[in-house]
């Protein structure tokens, strides 16, 4: 996601029921998430400003843009109810967009604010995005000469332009 004053939302998404056990292993079910979530969201956003970094055209210095992490369990609660879960004190509960945050976009809006507070604190923290900065985020994601944006540690997680373009809707691609 992206806001011009916030900067980058970088949500890690896990469908299914989603647990954490006691000893602090994720898992969807029968295997185990490795790695957790909110480390794979963090190694995202890392991932993003390496990618930046590389980009030829980039406006200033990327570690200077707003980007932080969430991560969505879109099936399950963490706020109370008969399916909540435990996250654990290594898990903010802000940083969480759950089933309860997805009943209409007001409440889904909410919970992406509630990660941007929660992150840049009193905005002092990072840069807003510049229309230069959105310019060349485009660019880099409808280049038809780069295929892949990032090749995580498993090839099978591989994050290939033309989905995050179809994901993301956008126009002339």
């Amino acid at each position: 996601m992206r806001d011009l004053d916030n900067g980058l939302l970088i949500i890690e998404v896990k469908g299914g029921q989603i647990r954490r056990d006691g000893t602090g292993r994720w898992s969807p079910g029968e295997h185990q998430l490795n790695p957790p979530p909110f480390e794979q969201a963090e190694r995202s956003k890392h991932a993003l400003r390496e990618k930046l970094a590389s980009l030829p055209d980039w406006p200033g210095n990327p570690d200077d843009v707003r980007i932080g992490p969430a991560v969505a369990f879109p099936d399950v609660s963490v706020r109370g109810g008969p399916r909540a879960i435990g996250l654990g004190p290594d898990a903010p509960l802000e940083l969480v967009i759950d089933q309860s945050d997805l009943t209409s976009v007001e409440d889904a809006r909410q919970a992406v604010d509630r990660a941007y507070d929660y992150w840049l604190g009193d905005r002092r923290r990072g840069s807003p995005l510049s229309p230069r900065h959105l310019e060349s985020l485009y660019l880099m994601l409808t280049d038809p000469n780069d295929d892949v944006l990032y090749v995580f540690h498993d090839p099978e997680q591989t994050l290939y332009r033309d989905d995050v373009v179809d994901t993301l809707g956008l126009p002339g691609y």
